[in-house]
């Protein structure tokens, strides 16, 4: 399911799997937005009650 991309970056690879979690479970969304050679942006939207 995970596949690491780059050796030289730290981490377990699944702290978006994790926040997709607690999305799901608190009924958000989140979004992506990425262009190659400037990065990625990344939103959050909660259900306001």
């Amino acid at each position: 399911m995970f596949k690491r991309c780059h050796d030289h970056v730290e981490g377990s690879g699944i702290g978006l799997y994790i926040v997709k979690r607690i999305m799901d479970n608190a009924e958000g969304k989140i979004t992506v937005e990425s262009e190659v050679g400037k990065g990625a942006t990344f939103n959050f939207f909660f259900k306001v009650y």
